[in-house]
């Protein structure tokens, strides 16, 4: 988990944010900052306008901190705008580089969602229909602009000019 924990921080980092992991109590006082928006779970949250990303350090999950990344780094993934299967092939490819695909799939257990008009949740498929749900994600992935015709994640989420800019007066070099 270490390792893909440090892939991502680096991969948010790349993409001029962040990823932050906090104590329990450090966290859930973070929880009532003004832009703060919490996942389902109440152990991860993100701010979408500062670019961050927040892990209770008891309870995170790399599965959760990808999902949490598209909302952040995704210009198409608003939180509560959004079609969230639409952006699936994106989690799956950023998981699978950070070596996390394992715990990712777990974190979607009980997932619904459709595919090819029939109702299915994510822990419910069998491995064929995983297969070409996976593969039919990242196809679209690949059109929406999301991942690289090699299928790398992309950050379409261009960061804010005063976003870059107290970034660079924060950073020595």
């Amino acid at each position: 988990m270490r390792g893909a924990l440090s892939y991502l921080s680096r991969l948010c980092h790349r993409w001029g944010g962040e990823l932050i992991l906090l104590p329990g109590p450090a966290f859930h006082a973070m929880m009532t900052c003004h832009g703060v928006s919490s996942h389902p779970s109440d152990s991860h949250a993100i701010h979408r306008a500062r670019r961050q990303i927040f892990a209770d350090t008891c309870h995170v999950c790399p599965g959760t901190i990808i999902h949490e990344m598209g909302h952040v780094f995704l210009k198409e993934v608003v939180p509560f705008k959004s079609h969230e299967p639409d952006w699936l092939g994106w989690e799956i490819a950023l998981a699978r580089r950070a070596r996390c695909y394992r715990v990712w799939s777990e974190q979607n257990t009980g997932y619904s969602f459709s595919f090819r008009g029939q109702a299915l949740e994510w822990d419910m498929m069998t491995p064929q229909e995983e297969r070409l749900f996976i593969a039919n994600r990242i196809r679209f992935a690949k059109r929406l602009g999301i991942l690289s015709r090699d299928g790398v994640p992309l950050c379409t989420r261009a960061s804010s000019p005063h976003h870059r800019a107290t970034k660079s007066a924060g950073s020595s070099g």
